[in-house]
């Protein structure tokens, strides 16, 4: 992770008040109301506290700031889930399932993962990496996106201004 934190200052050193920094998703390590946005794509299924995620985003949201979040579940899981992100007390701006875009998305994509993987996998371990990338005829986020097993959700969701 340090080397893409360098990265990323690297690159987008111009951006004024863009900063990249290492940390956990549980013990966010920054001051109370001190940020205006926190974006988290696809990675919260892997946390094993996601309740300290969520109350850590809204600690640090300064009043009227926004948390951009994307990942999905399992369908059973949707509705307890949804209660999760809210209980922190955010305000929930826009919820959309994407479920339909991701699995379009992946067909697009498709034949030119399929092409990679055949060019620099070992066949030996084809298989997994079709998994892992979501191919078409793999029991995957694809398979499970498009049967309606899992759901991709998208929220915007705001830290309440004081007294509101």
């Amino acid at each position: 992770a340090t080397r893409a934190v360098a990265f990323c200052q690297k690159h987008y050193a111009a951006v004024p008040n863009l900063r990249f920094v290492e940390g956990s998703a549980e013990e966010l390590h920054f001051a109370a109301d001190s940020l205006d946005a926190v974006v988290n794509v696809e990675s919260s299924h892997c946390y094993n506290h996601i309740e300290l995620f969520f109350s850590g985003v809204y600690r640090i949201l300064r009043p009227g700031g926004y948390f951009l979040y994307v990942d999905h579940r399992l369908a059973p899981e949707v509705a307890d889930w949804r209660q999760q992100i809210l209980a922190p007390g955010f305000r929930l701006v826009e919820e959309e399932d994407v479920s339909p875009n991701v699995v379009r998305a992946l067909e697009l994509d498709d034949a030119r993962k399929r092409a990679l993987i055949e060019k620099k996998v070992p066949r030996l371990l084809r298989k997994i990496f079709h998994e892992f990338a979501g191919m078409q005829g793999s029991h995957s986020q694809y398979a499970t996106l498009r049967s309606g097993e899992k759901r991709y959700i998208r929220y915007l969701l705001q830290k309440p201004e004081r007294g509101l």
